[in-house]
């Protein structure tokens, strides 16, 4: 699947439970926040809470359950367990959309209610209640957020909680579905734009020929056969010195990275480390060279939120000091390195991506 959500925000009013793991979307998405408000005042839908932290939502809770930090992969998957056991699940969905449910159902017989209590510190009453809760509402919608995605198992986790979704249909039913809330304001576009080390533009998969190809003569430059590195696996690669040269852009891993002695352990292995953004980030310090981008502010182009709506950014001041936008110094870069860019506005790079 592609990473995103699964349905419009408008859809969550209609939902009669929301699960909420790891955001706090009231500060991160108030609009999102504001919508799932009126799926309570319209629906009387049913707000699960599971993050150790309290937040805004903790008050309009129905169930607050406070799991130890690391460990939604063991309740998640305990819940999937109990949900198997009462039979709750679409069965036409599950044999008509999905593949692999023996495989998963084999997967969850550690995942007993015991285990999760010592695993995540979640006491099986709880769990029974959440189940309950979830066994009885129709349309359930997942929203989770940098609590899940950000940690060390994250990938595992945002699985468990795809699976769960899949179990009861949740992809396909209007009002439900599963609703990531990405930290950055455009971090949707940056999946779509292919800035994933499995996927190119579109997510056509880098390992099938047929995606390659395409983009193959549209560039005209050979596409490697194989995925890239992930962001978690360029820093190990760098510590076994696999990687010698870094170039970030827009991001400082020291926020959204786990495990920061293992960032630090990988950027100390570099020999060459280049930072392109707007402000001076804690990574900034290890630099060899720093070039600077503008805000949103200073930049004309498009931001795509989180439901993958493409929105229109218009430049309102001139860029400060010597900062330049993004696009054109990767065209300055790329055109010196060999490979010629030649984009005289962001109109003619949103034409190639319309193509």
């Amino acid at each position: 699947g592609a990473p995103g959500m699964t349905h419009s925000m408008d859809d969550i009013l209609q939902a009669d439970l929301i699960l909420i793991v790891g955001a706090d979307v009231y500060e991160d998405n108030l609009i999102f926040s504001n919508k799932m408000r009126e799926a309570v005042r319209r629906n009387s839908a049913k707000i699960v809470l599971v993050d150790p932290r309290r937040t805004q939502w903790e008050k309009w809770a129905d169930l607050w359950l406070r799991p130890l930090p690391g460990s939604d992969v063991a309740w998640i998957n305990g819940l999937t367990r109990i949900l198997i056991e009462k039979g709750v699940g679409s069965e036409d969905f599950i044999a008509s959309m999905t593949e692999g449910f023996e495989t998963l159902r084999s997967s969850l017989q550690k995942f007993t209610p015991e285990f999760v209590g010592k695993a995540a510190g979640i006491s099986p009453a709880e769990l029974e209640s959440l189940a309950g809760l979830y066994q009885s509402a129709k349309k359930r919608a997942l929203v989770f957020g940098s609590g899940v995605m950000q940690q060390a198992s994250g990938e595992e986790a945002v699985k468990a909680l795809c699976n769960l979704g899949l179990l009861t249909g949740e992809t396909e039913q209007s009002g439900g579905g599963i609703y990531p809330m990405l930290s950055q304001s455009n971090g949707q576009g940056a999946c779509d734009m292919g800035a994933l080390s499995e996927f190119l533009p579109g997510y056509g998969r880098v390992e099938e020929e047929k995606a390659r190809v395409r983009f193959q003569e549209a560039w005209d430059r050979l596409i490697p056969e194989k995925p890239g590195f992930s962001y978690m696996e360029i820093f190990d690669k760098a510590s076994e010195e696999g990687i010698k040269a870094l170039y970030v852009l827009g991001e400082d891993p020291f926020i959204t990275l786990p495990n920061l002695d293992r960032v630090r352990n990988g950027l100390r292995h570099l020999d060459f480390l280049v930072i392109q953004d707007s402000f001076i980030t804690e990574i900034a310090s290890y630099a060899d060279v720093i070039l600077p981008g503008v805000s949103f502010a200073e930049k004309d182009g498009t931001f795509t939120s989180m439901e993958r709506r493409v929105q229109r950014v218009r430049r309102s001041i001139p860029p400060m000091g010597d900062a330049r936008p993004d696009w054109k110094i990767l065209c300055d870069l790329s055109s010196r390195m060999g490979y010629p860019m030649a984009y005289a506005n962001p109109g003619e790079i949103m034409e190639e991506i319309a193509s």
